[in-house]
């Protein structure tokens, strides 16, 4: 997400990550700097699923996706 931490352009936001059982590994509400961000080094290999929500001053965004964690 473009100027997330630097431009503040979504200062109201949301970040879930879920692992292949549904499981959430992972929230952080209103992320406002780098460490902010989810460090997957603790979790094993595999696909995971996010879910980005935010609003700011240019409208409301929503993503889902995937990340593949390589180790």
């Amino acid at each position: 997400i473009g100027n997330l931490v630097t431009g503040f352009s979504y200062p109201v936001n949301r970040l879930d990550i879920y692992n292949r059982w549904g499981v959430r590994v992972y929230h952080m509400e209103n992320i406002a700097s780098e460490d902010d961000f989810w460090d997957p080094s603790n979790e094993p290999a595999g696909t995971y699923y996010y879910r980005f929500s935010a609003r700011g001053f240019t409208g409301d965004i929503d993503h889902n996706g995937t990340v593949e964690v390589i180790k």
